[in-house]
């Protein structure tokens, strides 16, 4: 038997924010400074070791 969940709007554009976040991106790598740049947030990800696979201020999915 199956059951019916019922969300609100707000509920679910919640859910939408946190499935885009989730899909990985790119970070940009910084020119003058030799930093990776979070592309959502422009946080500095990945300035030194170990590899950071998600941003530390937005929680945003890195491909790395």
């Amino acid at each position: 038997m199956r059951k019916m969940i019922l969300i609100t709007e707000a509920e679910w554009k919640e859910f939408e924010k946190l499935k885009i976040r989730d899909i990985p991106r790119k970070p940009i790598h910084s020119v003058h400074n030799s930093h990776w740049i979070c592309p959502r947030c422009g946080y500095v990800v990945n300035d030194g070791v170990p590899k950071q696979y998600y941003c530390d201020r937005c929680g945003q999915r890195l491909a790395v």
